[in-house]
């Protein structure tokens, strides 16, 4: 759903629901979702569902307040193994990429227009060894875009948690991609280890202070 916020003192009972998104599964079904990320321009959003899917919606109406188009602008109904919930999509600061992470251990880069009429996502890269045990794992670019983080989940007693930085520069993942027959898979730039027995459940990479 989307809430104007632009009228009204800014409380719950004064928002107004005037634009919903159905999100549906290659079967045509109602799907839940399970993450969401706009474009930076604001323009269209990303999400992710619970059946490991990646829509993009484009935010404007079609005839009018509450009404939306039936379908996204693009879909890509398999993008992550085995029926995976999606539990984070995240885009680049300048809005070329999408990243994505769900529960099949792995986070997914994939070449985004910056238009909502899109044509398709191109999956650039995919980092394995990423277990995440919760619903709220996610996953954060760098100030430039050109890197990303995430950290990994561990039962209790059962080793210790890690912080991952992988590259996520477009030049240097398409060239390593030319020619290939599979999706290049890189190796963390920098693998931290965080703390025994306790995961890493969510990332912040803060833009002004690189932190």
């Amino acid at each position: 759903r989307i809430w104007d916020l632009q009228y009204g003192k800014i409380s719950f009972e004064k928002l107004v629901c005037d634009r919903v998104y159905r999100a549906k599964n290659k079967r045509g079904h109602r799907t839940s979702v399970s993450s969401i990320s706009y474009h930076p321009a604001g323009r269209c959003f990303v999400l992710g569902t619970t059946c490991s899917s990646l829509q993009i919606w484009a935010c404007t109406t079609n005839k009018g307040a509450g009404v939306v188009k039936n379908r996204p602008e693009v879909s890509v109904y398999d993008a992550h193994d085995g029926n995976a919930t999606v539990t984070s999509v995240v885009y680049s600061p300048d809005g070329s990429k999408i990243a994505s992470r769900a529960d099949d251990d792995t986070v997914r880069i994939w070449k985004s227009s910056i238009h909502a009429a899109a044509t398709k996502l191109e999956l650039m890269a995919i980092y394995r060894s990423l277990p995440g045990f919760y619903d709220s794992c996610n996953v954060a670019f760098g100030p430039l875009g050109n890197m990303l983080c995430a950290g990994t989940c561990v039962k209790p007693q059962m080793g210790a948690s890690r912080l991952k930085v992988f590259a996520a520069n477009e030049d240097f993942l398409e060239k390593e991609n030319k020619g290939a027959s599979k999706v290049f898979e890189p190796d963390p730039l920098i693998d931290l280890v965080v703390s025994e027995g306790a995961s890493v459940m969510r990332v912040t990479w803060h833009k002004r202070l690189n932190q």
